[in-house]
Order: structure tokens, then sequence, then C-alpha cells
């Protein structure tokens, strides 16, 4: 059984491909952010894909929009 795991064959490659895709998955997230943020491409109402916004944020758009109508 030792000698096994000395050949090269007795490793799966294909338990790293997850966390490789991962990494990857991060990486264009991540310029994905950088480039709308430089490019200003979401709307400030956008929270979805942005930093720092979250269900709250939301909340409060929703409720300064409806006390200023």
């Amino acid at each position: 059984m030792l000698e096994d795991q000395k050949l090269p064959g007795a490793y799966r490659p294909i338990s790293l491909l997850s966390t490789l895709g991962k990494i990857i998955k991060i990486l264009i997230a991540m310029r994905l952010i950088a480039a709308t943020k430089e490019n200003g491409i979401l709307p400030r109402m956008q929270i979805g894909f942005r930093y720092k916004r979250s269900t709250e944020v939301a909340i409060r758009l929703v409720i300064d929009i409806v006390y200023t109508t």
C-alpha cells in the first residue's frame, strides 16, 4: 500500500479542480468589481455585487425614497 503512494499515478488531480475553480472565481470577481468601480458602470441604487452593500443598505434606500417623495 505504501509503495502505491510513491507512484505518480496514485495522486488524484481531480480533487484539486474545485480548489482551483474557487481561486479563479475569486480572481475574476475581484477584477470585475475593480472594473465596475473604475468605470462607474453600476448605478448608485445597485445593491447586489457591490462592496459593503447589504439588505440594511437596501432598506435604508427604500425608506429614504419613500420619505422624500
